[in-house]
């Protein structure tokens, strides 16, 4: 079932190029990304009845009892509380403690997601895409805000619940998490002689 959450945080955006999971090393690579949902707000409400619908879907009457097996599996569930999400030292993730937290993929035999500006292409008077991995860098980090489409899916051969990455949209900025977001802040344009400032020696 498609689900489109609006303005919620990003985590950990794997959006301009597939990468392997190192933990599981012969799985394909995967374009990703975490968002963190305000349990009991409107983008909770549309996730949570999205899973029922396609638990009851795939497993009928037994939805409850399958529910109640995977929802603590970040393995078999993809919206899992922030607490189980902790650094190497044991502490709940900065920015994860009081939100639910959505992962979205998308397998690189699929293709890739679209990429969203949150300004306008004139061309066609729609959001503008966003194509230059270098550029999606820059834009959608981690700690910044997005809008999501995505996929909510049964699990086809074992039992869980799964999200399909499709769209990212940059929303608006937010304090960047792991260190400062790019920007091009505090440098000079070059001149002609091609000095911008740094010692030519070095």
């Amino acid at each position: 079932m498609s689900i489109m959450v609006k303005n919620v945080r990003c985590f950990f955006p794997t959006l301009d190029k597939a990468e392997k999971n190192p933990k599981f090393p012969d799985s394909p690579a995967r374009y990703s990304i975490q968002v963190g949902i305000v349990p009991g707000s409107d983008n909770d409400k549309a996730i949570q009845a999205a899973i029922d619908l396609a638990g009851h879907d795939k497993y009928k009457a037994e939805w409850p009892e399958v529910k109640q097996e995977v929802q603590f599996s970040k393995q078999n569930y993809c919206y899992i509380n922030g607490s189980k999400y902790k650094d190497k030292n044991g502490n709940v993730r900065d920015g994860y403690e009081g939100l639910i937290i959505l992962r979205a993929g998308m397998t690189e035999d699929r293709g890739s997601p679209l990429v969203l500006s949150n300004k306008k292409d004139p061309a066609t008077g729609r959001a503008a895409v966003i194509s230059d991995p270098k550029e999606i860098k820059r834009q959608v980090y981690s700690g910044c805000y997005v809008n999501l489409k995505a996929d909510i899916f049964a699990f086809g051969t074992s039992k869980g619940i799964g999200c399909g990455l499709l769209t990212v949209q940059f929303h608006a900025d937010g304090a960047a998490f792991g260190g400062a977001r790019p920007d091009d802040e505090g440098f000079d344009a070059l001149d002609d002689t091609g000095d911008a400032g740094f010692d030519q020696d070095l």
